[in-house]
């Protein structure tokens, strides 16, 4: 993406590549011998950048942290020698330690500071970006790469880290609109979560002025199929909304095998903890029309369908209880306005009560380093469910109804939105 006039939110095409298979022509920084495994590890920064984001522990240095010994082998020893004389003279306030480049393939390199002993790391990880980004302008720097920063040691969870560092950028981009800065995201194949993330938040600049490089060839693949309301395959499901009043419209089954790729797996790593019990449910989640779309493309977001009161924690909320749903549609939805419903596959895992103070799930017991899945609104008979990462949810079926028993037309490639002047002439004409 490119800060101000030009500032487009976009994933690299050769980090595209890096995702769906390994990296051929991209340059490599180095090799890391810190494991056994025969495999060499090997990071990948773009060829052409002025400034490379590393995460360092101060008190260990350039030689910990397998990116950080790889900028190390590449740039050569007066890298360290640098950077040693500056960490000394830094401020407490400052979370940016810059040096020069050497022998590596851009002109700056930006170290940003952790502490393990500091609880506070996203809130380190938010100031870094925002640091990181101004020094970019101080020294009239155009290019800027970062790593998915606090994700390893640091133990930041990766759709989070992805989430802060993307809205920091759109946050500053928002200040500076006459300034040219393009920011890459270094996404390394294994990455799935925050590749993910990162892409989500690329097509959400289709609501503003920051549209992603391969807008127009996403833009001519809906995922979506529509379902004849006759279809076997929904009539059980079709008679619940029925049996809640929303009468059904339309039926669209989602098909993205991207998303299926991803949700497959972290399923997989989930069902390999609980050594086979299931660990997914059935569960809805009612979407604006505005972005009905955005969630078959790159999957369900917490800003998309925020509750008034996030009692559970600030995450992703679902519900068990389709009556439920509907009660809270008769309540705050005009009487002739169009119905959106996702119904999802949701890995909700190992759950506990909920609290409005999470941001993560909270750890399986005091001092643990593993995490529950999700959080709920009762443990002994859950209907509410909130994920804090959109890899746990699959869409399966768009649901569009009504409150009105209104006999449903062909809607297949009518417009989604009724008039406000006759709301179902358009419905009732066919």
């Amino acid at each position: 993406m490119a800060v101000g006039q030009g500032m487009k939110p976009c994933i690299d095409k050769d980090l595209q590549k890096h995702f769906f298979k390994a990296p051929q022509q991209t340059e490599h920084l180095g090799k890391s011998n810190l494991t056994r495994n025969p495999v060499r590890l090997f990071f990948f920064f773009p060829l052409q950048t002025d400034v490379i984001v590393n995460s360092v522990n101060p008190l260990c240095g350039l030689r910990y942290g397998p990116v950080s010994i790889s900028i190390l082998q590449q740039a050569g020893d007066e890298i360290e020698l640098e950077f040693d004389k500056k960490v000394t003279e830094i401020q407490d306030s400052q979370f940016v330690v810059v040096t020069k480049g050497f022998k590596l393939p851009c002109q700056y390199v930006y170290h940003v500071l952790w502490d393990s002993r500091c609880c506070k790391q996203t809130k380190t990880l938010r100031i870094a970006v925002r640091e990181c980004l101004e020094k970019c302008l101080e020294l009239n720097k155009t290019s800027i790469s970062f790593p998915a920063l606090g994700t390893g040691n640091i133990g930041i969870q990766s759709s989070i880290a992805a989430e802060i560092m993307f809205d920091e950028v759109l946050t500053f981009a928002k200040c500076h609109l006459k300034e040219q800065l393009t920011v890459k995201f270094v996404i390394f194949p294994e990455e799935l979560e925050t590749y993910m993330v990162i892409l989500c938040y690329s097509f959400l600049g289709q609501w503003t002025d920051w549209q992603p490089q391969n807008q127009d060839e996403m833009k001519r693949n809906t995922f979506l199929r529509c379902l004849k309301l006759s279809a076997e395959e929904i009539q059980d499901q079709k008679k619940q909304f029925e049996n809640c009043g929303l009468q059904v419209i339309k039926v669209e089954k989602i098909d993205n095998a991207v998303l299926m790729a991803v949700f497959q797996k972290k399923k997989k790593m989930m069902e390999g903890r609980t050594h086979g019990k299931p660990v997914s449910h059935r569960l809805f989640q009612q979407i604006p029309y505005q972005f009905c779309e955005a969630v078959c493309r790159v999957g369900f977001q917490r800003m998309y369908s925020a509750p008034r009161d996030p009692k559970y924690g600030v995450g992703i909320y679902f519900t068990k209880n389709l009556k439920n749903l509907a009660y809270q549609v008769k309540k705050t939805s005009a009487i002739d306005e169009l119905i959106y419903v996702f119904d999802a596959e949701v890995l909700t895992g190992s759950f506990c009560q909920g609290h409005q103070l999470h941001i993560v799930p909270p750890p399986l017991s005091p001092g643990d380093t593993d995490c529950h899945d999700s959080v709920v609104d009762n443990v002994s008979s859950p209907e509410t469910f909130v994920i804090f990462s959109n890899t746990q949810a699959m869409p399966q079926y768009l649901w569009t109804c009504t409150q009105n028993h209104v006999q449903p037309q062909n809607y297949s490639s009518g417009p989604r939105m009724l008039s406000s002047q006759n709301p179902w002439s358009k419905i009732l004409k066919g």
